[in-house]
């Protein structure tokens, strides 16, 4: 299951810093083990040992999936620290939640938990936050009717988006042609292409660029778009896993302000872009030279 930063930090905000127990539920692209919205649940019925998703939560669920067209995924809650895999109640809700919804194929519920400050993981099913940790569960339909859920770990994967977006917004500022770089608003989780991505809008002095990347970023590039009053205009980005997504991303968006004082495509725009098309492949080559003086050195 592939998790996106802005549900993680979320997730922090809204379970992990608190006392167990508490949840709410996951939501993604139709057909995807992909999580791009948490909601949290208020309105929940919970004790230090329990946790029992509120009848307004269950309500909520269609409402949220023909708003924003994703999928209910699952539901996530807190444990107590000595407790970091589903108990045998949230087995049977688990059950119940496939029983109640026969289009679902498998049913997402992580268990979040705290951690000592110092606490590292290497197992795939988890991922640490600063307040703890989230380790990931899934559960599939057991084979005679009536049984119980078949629960078992599943691996779990980080999208650093907004992590590398901040990144490139402090860039921008600290090093860019911009007084201002910000991200504004909440993301939203749109199809680009026939492909499921989350969209932010960053603001860049007086400049709205919007960021769309799928769950596969960093190793896909993002797609950025400049929008104004007259429409959105795709433009070239520049992309290498050679680099620190962040720095990409600046340099993209710089690159993009300096075409902006030209009118896109026009004749003077490419004379722009084919200089800096030619100066990178000028750095390219001799990088690409000493490399080579390198290991001829080598005998």
């Amino acid at each position: 299951m592939r998790i996106f930063d802005e549900v993680l930090a979320r997730v922090e905000a809204e379970i992990a810093a608190h006392p167990p127990e508490r949840g709410g539920l996951l939501f993604g692209p139709v057909g995807r083990d992909v999580i791009t919205l948490f909601e949290p649940d208020e309105d929940a019925r919970t004790s230090a040992v329990t946790y029992t998703i509120s009848a307004r939560m269950c309500a909520e669920a269609p409402r949220i999936e023909r708003a924003t067209g994703l999928e209910y995924k699952g539901v996530i809650h807190s444990h107590p620290r000595s407790m970091d895999h589903p108990s045998g109640g949230d087995r049977a809700s688990a059950a119940n939640a496939l029983r109640l919804n026969p289009h679902m194929g498998r049913f997402f519920m992580p268990i979040v938990t705290t951690r000592a400050a110092n606490g590292k993981s290497e197992a795939s099913h988890e991922i640490l936050l600063g307040s703890g940790v989230i380790s990931g569960y899934v559960a599939t339909r057991g084979e005679h009717a009536g049984a119980d859920a078949a629960v078992s770990p599943t691996a779990l994967f980080e999208v650093p988006l907004r992590k590398y977006l901040v990144a490139a917004c402090a860039r921008l500022v600290g090093r860019g042609p911009f007084g201002e770089a910000m991200i504004e608003g909440a993301p939203k989780a749109i199809v680009h292409d026939g492909i499921h991505q989350l969209a932010y809008v960053l603001r860049c002095d007086t400049l709205r660029f919007i960021v769309m990347a799928s769950e596969f970023f960093p190793h896909a590039a993002p797609q950025v778009v400049r929008a104004d009053d007259v429409g959105t205009r795709a433009l070239p980005v520049v992309w290498s896993m050679d680099r620190d997504p962040g720095d990409c991303l600046a340099q993209s968006i710089a690159e993009m302000r300096h075409a902006s004082r030209h009118e896109e495509f026009s004749k003077p725009w490419w004379k722009a872009q084919n200089k800096l098309w030619k100066r990178r492949e000028k750095k390219q080559r001799k990088r690409g030279k000493n490399a080579n003086k390198k290991k001829g050195g080598r005998k």
